[in-house]
């Protein structure tokens, strides 16, 4: 690759198709067997390269629910090898996509002790379907590829605007004291709901010398979450955004959406259920949000380019000895799947929980820490900071409220897993985001180690 002194911000973006295979699991459903049978939408992988002085940086988004550890690692592995681009500076995000496979199975540490209780029939029960995994590594290849070789000089341009009828938190802090996900609609029982949402839609624009879109960024902050029991393979709401916004901004336009902190946001309201939109609706507003943000975005200058990333050795939250003989108790009693249907599709949630704890335990006898990524770029005046997991909304505004930038953008669930990290204060109330196991596992003070974090590393670029 030559070496880049160029003054002048380039860019180039491509996408490429990873739609998986008839019969491929797709996730986002904890014991539950979903073979893809109904295909409404292919999905992709997007890539976008950004150039400038002598930084290369690129963004890759996709379609999928959750990437485990090694295999963003090994998409790294891959495009330094075949492209020449620093790990380090190279993003690689999931929209957590609920219609869609993960990559890798990441409701295990140890698949070794899974397989004592899970056959390899039942392969789909540790979160993953390792025959999608080589089409998935292909796919961003191919488009981080296509993105190269489109790389021409672009002008940068911004903007936000606010939406408050789509996403919502999703926990509601009941008359005692705990909290729940998803309180059934009109309980008399809710005090208030838990938290807050962040209601910003913003865009960043690319265009080159002939005036033409070459790529947007895109950020909103919800779970893409609907229809998650199906058997559909589809590419959820920020898909939905992404083809609305094509026609939009001219043809041969690549938009990618990071989607933020959506730890306890989701698409239905708990006061109001009833008025929950589907993924193809809530695409159709956020296409009227840019629509409207496209009329009113200023200068973002585009350089400099910069990138800052460290790894935190955060602990891993600590076990009740009582609990995990509880689910050694469990495991002796049940060594086979707890079914809760004669189709074998199902599985009882205390069977599975107490498979990861025990593994969690195991694990942090070991090892009792998780090695945690903070990775931030600047892009003139815009800031994207990429986070691990799916942190709480509190996390990101707390950090938006902080970061030096006049623009900042999330992309949660990057550069690896490591499941939900709630406020301490959630932990303390309970519900499904903080029950410890595989998908909720650090310590309750890591939503601040990890926003300070990445406000640190935004004061040292800005």
């Amino acid at each position: 690759m030559e070496t880049m002194k160029t003054t002048l911000l380039r860019a180039g973006a491509a996408a490429a198709d990873i739609t998986p295979s008839k019969g491929t699991q797709i996730a986002g459903n904890i014991g539950v067997k979903r073979p893809a049978e109904i295909f409404e939408s292919p999905l992709q992988a997007r890539a976008l390269i950004l150039e400038g002085g002598e930084q290369r940086l690129c963004v890759l988004t996709t379609d999928v629910l959750a990437i485990r550890d090694d295999y963003a690692a090994e998409v790294r592995r891959r495009a330094q090898a075949r492209f020449g681009l620093d790990p380090a500076k190279l993003l690689v995000n999931c929209t957590q996509n609920h219609l869609a496979p993960s990559v890798g199975h990441c409701f295990c540490l140890d698949e070794a002790f899974w397989r004592r209780y899970v056959p390899d029939e039942l392969e789909w029960v540790l979160g993953g379907d390792r025959a999608y995994n080589e089409h998935f590594l292909d796919g961003c290849m191919r488009a981080i590829e296509g993105a190269l070789a489109t790389v021409r000089p672009v002008t940068a341009r911004v903007g936000r605007c606010i939406e408050g009828r789509i996403g919502f938190n999703r926990r509601a802090i009941l008359r005692d004291g705990t909290a729940v996900m998803h309180p059934a609609a009109g309980d008399p029982n809710i005090l208030q709901v838990e938290g807050p949402m962040d209601p910003e839609v913003s865009l960043l624009t690319l265009r080159d010398e002939a005036g033409r879109c070459v790529s947007a960024l895109m950020h909103f902050s919800c779970h893409p979450c609907h229809s998650a029991g199906q058997l559909t393979i589809a590419h959820a709401w920020p898909g939905a955004w992404c083809e609305g916004m094509s026609p939009v901004l001219g043809e041969g336009a690549v938009p990618l959406v990071v989607n933020g902190c959506c730890g306890n946001l989701h698409p239905r309201n708990p006061l109001a259920p009833e008025l929950t939109l589907n993924y193809r609706a809530m695409g159709r507003i956020l296409t009227d949000d840019g629509r409207a943000i496209l009329e009113k975005q200023e200068d973002a200058a585009g350089l400099p380019l910069d990138v800052r990333r460290k790894i935190l050795r955060i602990p891993l939250r600590e076990l009740d000895p009582a609990l995990i003989e509880e689910a050694k108790s469990l495991l002796e009693q049940h060594p086979t799947p707890m079914w809760l249907d004669a189709g074998h599709t199902r599985i009882n949630w205390d069977w599975i929980y107490a498979i990861s704890r025990v593994d969690l335990a195991q694990h942090r006898a070991r090892q009792p820490w998780y090695d945690y990524e903070v990775q931030a770029f600047r892009i003139g005046d815009v800031a994207l900071v990429a986070l691990t997991g799916e942190p709480f909304s509190e996390g990101q505004l707390d950090l938006k409220l902080r970061s030096p930038a006049r623009y900042t953008m999330v992309a949660h669930m990057s550069n690896g897993y490591v499941g939900y990290v709630p406020t301490p204060a959630a932990i303390a109330r309970g519900g499904f985001e903080t029950r410890t196991a595989h998908w909720s596992k650090l310590v309750p003070e890591a939503l601040q180690t990890i926003m300070d974090t990445g406000v640190g590393l935004l004061k040292e670029m800005f």
